[in-house]
């Protein structure tokens, strides 16, 4: 899954000093490449006696809506061989995005446990829903905090139901607690439920949204084939 930052600043990057499956103990200084809209940076960072070497990423700034991709490449001669370490991230207005992975867990019943933050892919349905959405309503959602909500309601509703066939496997379906225990999206059955009931609430907000939707650029989410993918899950 690919790796965000956000606009205009500088992230510090922590990379292991690997080469193939052994830490390595680096011999000299290493090099850091970036490369923005196509044009190369380059610059020297000094051995370290760690077993891991931190760099620092600048980032360019961005408009609502759009992402700049940067593309790493960190090289450094060590005791057992040249390391290679390569990394894209796209950079995005985070400020914008109207949804979070919380708003996402909590779609689907889930704790942070059973779905962290790093597989919920919102950032890819707000980069695809915005450009869906015309700009008189991008303009509009900026003091208007009801059609914020309903597009960030788009973005995670959206989420939850690409992440909706991974339950199957993610999901600890049985669980304690201090009164017995419970069983949650036992069966094919209850997912089918739960994907109905999200794409009701898809549905009423693109009604609500119709005056300012792309048609053209619209593309709903496909449906899954869940009682097969649940059959096959528990051996069927």
């Amino acid at each position: 899954m690919r790796k965000y930052l956000a606009p205009n600043d500088t992230h510090k990057i922590t990379i292991p000093l690997v080469v193939g499956a052994e830490y390595a103990v680096p011999t000299g200084e290493g090099k850091l490449t970036t490369r923005i809209s196509g044009v190369d940076t380059t610059v020297i960072v000094p051995a370290t006696e760690t077993s891991e070497v931190e760099v620092d990423v600048i980032t360019p700034g961005v408009a609502a809506g759009q992402v700049k991709m940067i593309n790493c490449l960190f090289t450094m001669p060590t005791t057992i061989g040249r390391m290679q370490w390569r990394e894209n991230f796209g950079v995005v207005d985070l400020l914008d995005v109207p949804a979070t992975p919380s708003d996402v867990r909590n779609l689907l019943g889930l704790t942070l446990d059973e779905l962290e933050d790093e597989n919920i892919d919102y950032i890819e349905h707000y980069l695809k829903y915005y450009s869906t959405l015309k700009p008189e309503f991008h303009l509009q959602r900026i003091d208007n905090e009801y059609l914020t909500k309903r597009f960030g309601d788009l973005i995670a509703i959206n989420t939850a139901l690409d992440l909706l066939p991974t339950l199957i496997t993610r999901l600890d379906k049985k669980r304690a607690t201090e009164n017995g225990e419970i069983t949650r999206l036992g069966t094919a059955k209850d997912l089918l439920d739960l994907k109905n009931s999200l794409e009701d609430q898809l549905a009423e907000i693109l009604d609500d949204l119709v005056d300012y939707l792309d048609q053209e650029a619209l593309a709903l989410t496909p449906a899954f084939q869940f009682i097969s993918l649940y059959q096959h899950s528990i051996g069927i």
